[in-house]
């Protein structure tokens, strides 16, 4: 886990990225996250465009050390689809979102700073936790928490409303990987995909689950998709009856 892989992105114009200027982080990271996601088009009501490299998230990525920042583009969530997926997410204040490989945080970051819900990344590379510990710490993020550990060990209640950014597909796609850190393989993805279908059948009717990139065959048979952006790349789920036994979907 760490992110996603096999998102729909492009690189986009890397030379002219490049050039961008660095960023200061010196006043309030919540200001500045603000500020940094009202560039126009990126809150434009169309979605018809797959996201892509951008100036927002080329800005962004400033936080992080420049490993990390060279595999955004693949493996972390735009700034743009953090912006939405936090929409869809956030209902009231008291909201508790769990990322499901969170890796360096960059989600749980953006979203935290745009609102005072409460989101918990959980993370098995420990180098990439310890990353989204020190940029939360850094920037006095007090609505995150960066969890080392995997996924199967960790208990879903507690939480109504859940991203996962296609966190399992590295072990099906080894080329895409993030590293050699963490044990990958199909069978692994299969284990990984059915825990996650079954912590989220158990939770109550009215869990929302963001998910974005690939087929989604973490969501139980209980939820129905609600809307969708990007070109359907990002879904919105909801728990519409019980059938906590019934995890697995039935895709076309």
């Amino acid at each position: 886990m760490g992110g996603g892989t096999g998102a729909a992105l492009a690189l986009g114009d890397a030379t002219s990225l490049s050039r961008i200027a660095p960023i200061v982080w010196s006043g309030s990271f919540r200001i500045e996250v603000n500020e940094l996601i009202q560039y126009p088009g990126l809150l434009d009501d169309e979605f018809d465009e797959e996201p892509c490299a951008s100036i927002e998230d080329e800005r962004f990525d400033q936080i992080y050390p420049s490993k990390v920042q060279k595999l955004s583009w693949r493996h972390w969530t735009p700034v743009t689809v953090a912006v939405e997926a936090t929409k869809l997410l956030v209902t009231e204040p008291r909201t508790r979102v769990l990322d499901v490989g969170c890796g360096p945080g960059k989600f749980c970051l953006v979203a935290a700073a745009l609102t005072d819900a409460r989101f918990t990344g959980i993370e098995q590379r420990s180098d990439l936790v310890t990353i989204a510990r020190r940029a939360a710490l850094k920037h006095r993020l007090t609505n995150v928490e960066i969890i080392h550990g995997n996924v199967t060990d960790f208990a879903f209640a507690g939480y109504n409303a859940f991203y996962l950014f296609n966190p399992f597909e590295e072990n099906m796609f080894q080329r895409q990987k993030i590293d050699s850190s963490v044990p990958l393989s199909e069978a692994l993805f299969q284990k990984y995909t059915h825990y996650v279908a079954a912590q989220l059948g158990n939770r109550p009717i009215g869990t929302r689950v963001v998910t974005y990139a690939g087929t989604a065959d973490e969501i139980p048979a209980c939820y129905d998709c609600e809307q969708a952006l990007f070109g359907g790349d990002l879904k919105l789920w909801i728990k519409t009856r019980d059938g906590a036994r019934s995890i697995y979907r039935r895709t076309t």
